[in-house]
């Protein structure tokens, strides 16, 4: 470099003459320093690089000392101006100089490296924006210019390449390998597919009869237009082509690829025999069967865009598994038996594949060498190693087969006359229905509405019904593992609209069902594909296969379709049943086997009756024989209700060991009680009411039932976790319930639905099972309507009663208990429940009398009068009107109250509808007084008026100081209602989390 520029300055300046660099002209020379000038000003200094390069263009000269005064005084003043901006501009203005100046000494193009931000940076760029930028600048001479034109040019030079690199041309050029890569597995899995499509029995041999038999075999037919492989081919192609061009505009995928739906060839072929069974093998069966194949890509069609429409899509889901599992493996069998029948050319038989021995061992022979690579290439945990190790094999057969021929030195056409290459697409006038097709557009020729026969339509119906259903599987499966393979997040909903759209264009073209193929996408995606005009071309090279693509196909041996149908057969059927094996229970694996065996002799129709049959048997069984209606029984012995604040002899008598809470039996029910299991649910209520036996030597003990717990006095059925309830399980559970009554003598039986709807059945069931307890209402006293919790309560049914939740009837269960021994304890417990309600004024005397005898009570600890006395004397009392809040959620916690009347309400703001009432002789706050905690819920006055009685921190830190023995209630207290809260029964309906305390 420093060579170069010591000739330049020996040399004269010409007036006219650009500055000449090796490797450079002068045209490149001016066209770089125009294309730096032009990016100059877009980074925000073009005015001053601007204005050089105009000056220069009117002097005529580039290279003068003016000029280069010039250059220096503009970057200087571009550089003052530049400065006092923000950094990221002082750095664009950096790259900028860096670009345009380049740096004195011998330095090259490999000088030039990104920094760890990815931008450009030059040795000498640090010095750029020192203090002594501007008589750096001004020291730049002749050949310190020369230099920066040079490096100028070098820079430019890399813009062009990079402008090349990155431009559409190339990355256009990219997605040629992609496009031809799809093109060629389209072409590959077409002939095999496509030459699938109609019965053997259809041939595409040429006679004067309609009807042969061949060997005595099933009846054989000629194909009604020439060349049946060709039109089986176009019918995939054009199928392939409209899915491509759907999805690329309205799928949520860069780069999805379009394919006929394949797995429907038993569904076709089942269409194809309704057609026979009608019209037999003339044309007219042909335009029944086009139209069938347009109809039933339309309904599948609008299936797919409903179920997306509606936002639908996981409908699909509800397909038993197993079911979906079964219909897999029955399709690998066809498709295997598929596979030898292109071999052969004909339908199976002992005798067929007993003279074309030769055609088929050569396709076990090939699946044979695919299966043991995959064996070698796998890893250890036998997944394979080489994704594209199948598509390769394929691809080679066929010139692996011409090459055999080259080795044994056997002509083509004696192989084409053993059947080992597919026939010519060649047109044939052996009649004159047959002369007048042999085009690409014989796909519609054929179609002709006043020869389609409406009846064997009509017929077709149960096939496309099955066809439908078996489509819906592949779309569920293929978009969510694309999508995680590209790690692009798209609407399930808006896949299934387009596919909806792609099946009903197909449809009304009478074409095949198409989806989005996994694999193909994956291939294309993989091999850098993607953007809708790459994917415009995959249907453009697709529409050229459905030109060329059946000549081609007659070039192609019948082993390598063989070979692939035959593959792709037995992957399907071990899926269906090898993989399977375990991971379903006997039940549902004998319900795939059934599947498979019937598909496989009977069809697709009686594989899906078949398929039915499985899924109902299998939810049958598997609800009466492994779920069980009876969830859990228990004693309530470590069960609480809500009501607390009973008094002492209430308590005392519910935690007797042998008359209280022991006594109280609780059943869970779950799920769905139908017909089905009642005889389990009520035999399992018999052996546990049943006595197992007496405690010997303790005559004065109750019996105990099977579970080891002593026999119940109040029975609670809950149906909190019931499903549904059919009619004859309703009367069942009336029946049970007259049962319980006389024969085990259990009262009261209380039946809990669970909601205040009612149990979840249309039979009127509460009435059925609360009418006889009706009549002992009258005998507790009536809360009023502004307490609902006690809206269905009953001072002690004898019979039978219904209510809403398990904690409402573990307090009638209490109540019964309680009502045995004294039922004044039982009006005294509920007079307190009821006590928000009373009308009647108390003095200020009286209220301060019920408070310390509330607090008494509360205590769990025996509490004397002068204690009781002491604490109350630091409360004082606060009156509020209805809807007042007493505080907020999220406030200070600073104090404790005392409910004398009225009644509140505690509400959860952060959740929906969380509630609890809190009635009179009840404390509340006692938690954040202890803790120091802040206010977890709102409460509300609900009452006409509420009178409270209030301690607040500073009395209560008095009240330690003073008197800590007797603050300790506050401890104390705040630890029984803690323990009360833990084992509410609430917390034990769905599972225990929390153990009794």
């Amino acid at each position: 470099m420093a060579t170069h520029h010591h000739a330049d300055q020996s040399q004269p300046s010409s007036p006219h003459m650009e500055p000449s660099f090796p490797g450079t002209s002068p045209t490149t020379s001016l066209k770089a320093i125009r294309l730096i000038s032009r990016r100059s000003f877009q980074a925000g200094c073009g005015d001053t690089i601007g204005s050089m390069v105009a000056a220069d263009n009117a002097d005529g000269r580039h290279d003068n000392p003016s000029s280069t005064e010039f250059l220096s005084s503009s970057l200087t003043t571009s550089r003052r101006r530049v400065l006092p901006t923000t950094k990221d501009a002082s750095n664009t203005m950096n790259r900028l100089l860096v670009s345009m100046v380049g740096h004195t000494g011998n330095s090259t193009v490999d000088d030039y490296k990104d920094d760890e931000n990815g931008r450009s940076a030059a040795p000498f760029a640090p010095h750029l924006f020192s203090s002594n930028t501007a008589d750096a600048f001004s020291q730049h001479d002749d050949k310190s210019i020369r230099s920066s034109t040079q490096s100028l040019i070098l820079s430019s030079r890399t813009s062009y390449s990079k402008l090349f690199t990155d431009g559409w041309i190339v990355r256009a050029l990219g997605q040629i390998p992609s496009i031809a890569l799809i093109g060629i597995f389209h072409l590959m899995i077409g002939v095999p597919f496509g030459v699938s499509y109609f019965p053997m029995q259809w041939t595409s041999s040429t006679s004067e009869s309609t009807f042969l038999d061949l060997d005595g075999d099933l009846p054989h037919g000629d194909f009604p237009v020439p060349g049946k492989e060709a039109f089986g081919i176009r019918l995939f192609l054009f199928s392939t082509m409209i899915g491509q061009i759907i999805f690329t505009f309205f799928s949520g995928f860069p780069n999805p690829i379009g394919l006929q739906m394949v797995e429907n060839i038993g569904f076709t072929k089942e269409l194809a025999a309704v057609a026979i069974s009608h019209q037999g093998y003339g044309i007219d069966a042909m335009a029944t069967l086009m139209v069938m194949f347009g109809l039933a890509s339309l309904l599948v069609g609008v299936v797919f865009y409903l179920l997306g429409r509606f936002r639908l899509g996981k409908i699909v889901y509800f397909f038993p598994t197993h079911v979906l599992i079964g219909l897999i493996g029955g399709i690998g069998i066809l498709l295997c038996k598929t596979g030898l029948e292109v071999t052969i050319a004909d339908a199976i038989s002992i005798s067929h594949l007993i003279q074309s021995w030769r055609l088929w061992t050569v396709i076990l022979g090939l699946e044979a060498s695919l299966r043991v690579l995959e064996w070698i290439t796998s890893d250890s945990r036998g997944k394979p190693k080489f994704a594209l190790l199948s598509p390769i094999f394929f691809c080679m057969i066929t010139p692996l087969f011409y090459l055999t021929l080259l080795i044994f030195r056997v002509p083509v056409s004696a192989a084409e006359d053993s059947g080992y290459f597919f026939p010519p697409m060649v047109q044939t006038q052996d009649s004159d229905v047959r002369g007048n097709f042999g085009t690409p557009w014989d796909v519609w020729k054929v179609i002709d509405f006043s020869k389609v026969s409406w009846v064997a339509i009509v017929d077709s119906f149960p096939t496309m019904v099955a066809l439908i259903l078996f489509s819906l599987i592949h779309v569920p499966i293929n978009i969510p593992a694309f999508a995680l393979s590209t790690k692009v997040d798209v609407d399930m909903n808006q896949e299934l609209i387009a596919h909806g759209y792609s099946n009903m264009l197909a449809g009304f073209c009478c074409g095949l069902q198409n989806y989005m193929a996994y694999t193909q996408s994956v291939l294309y995606d993989k091999s850098g594909g993607t953007g809708r005009i790459s994917g415009l071309a995959v249907a453009a090279v697709t529409g050229c296969l459905f030109f060329v693509g059946p000549s081609l196909a007659t070039y192609i041996p019948r082993c390598m379709a063989g070979t692939l149908l035959l593959h792709v057969g037995i992957d399907l059927f071990l899926e269906g049943v090898y993989d399977s094996f375990k991971k379903f229970d006997w039940l549902e694996y004998c319900g795939i086997w059934l599947i498979v065996v019937v598909m496989s002799f009977c069809g697709m129709e009686a594989a899906m009756v078949a398929g039915g049959v499985a899924a109902v048997s299998t939810y049958a069984v598997q609800n009466v024989a492994y779920l069980s209606p009876i969830r859990g029984v228990m004693p309530a012995t470590t069960l609480r209700s809500s009501h607390w604040n009973r008094s002492r002899a209430s308590e005392s008598i519910l935690e007797n060991p042998t008359e209280g809470r022991s006594r109280i039996l609780v059943v869970q029910l779950q799920g769905h009680l139908f017909f089905g299991n009642m005889a389990s649910f009520t035999e399992r209520i018999h052996a546990l009411l049943k006595p197992a036996k007496q405690v010997s030597g303790r005559d004065n003990m109750p019996p105990i039932i099977e579970d080891g717990s002593l026999s119940p006095l109040v029975l609670v059925l809950d149906c909190s976790l019931v499903l549904g309830i059919d009619s004859s399980a309703a009367h069942a559970i009336v029946k049970l319930k007259e049962i319980i009554l006389k024969q085990y003598n259990i009262r009261p039986i209380i039946f809990v639905s669970g909601s205040e709807e009612g149990f979840p059945t249309e039979y009127n069931l509460r009435d059925q099972l609360s009418g006889p307890s009706k009549k002992k209402e009258d005998s507790r006293p009536s809360p009023t309507e502004a307490s609902p919790l006690l809206a269905t309560q009953t001072l002690h049914p004898t019979d039978c009663l219904v209510c809403d939740s398990l904690d409402l009837a573990l307090m009638e269960a209490e109540d019964a208990i309680i009502a045995r021994h004294s039922q004044d304890l039982v009006c005294e417990d509920n007079l307190l429940f009821v006590a928000p309600q009373k009308k009647e004024v108390l003095t200020l005397e009286e209220e301060q009398n019920e408070c310390i005898s509330c607090l008494k009570d509360i205590s769990p600890q025996q509490m004397s009068e002068n204690d009781a006395a002491i604490l109350f004397s630091h409360f004082k009392r606060e009156a509020y009107k209805q809807d007042d809040l007493v505080w907020v959620q999220g406030d200070e916690s600073n104090s404790v109250k005392l409910v004398v009347s009225g009644q509140l309400i505690a509400e959860l703001e952060n959740e929906a509808g969380t509630t609890e009432l809190v009635t009179a002789h009840n404390i509340v706050g006692e938690l954040g007084l202890v803790n120091g905690d802040a206010r977890m819920s709102t409460l509300r006055v609900t009452s006409q008026e509420a009178i409270l009685y209030s301690m607040s921190r500073e009395a209560f830190e008095e009240l330690m100081d003073t008197h800590p023995r007797v603050a300790r209630y506050i401890d104390l207290i705040c630890v029984k209602f803690l323990a009360l809260r833990v084992q509410h029964v609430s917390n034990r309906i769905f599972e225990t989390r929390c153990l009794p305390i």
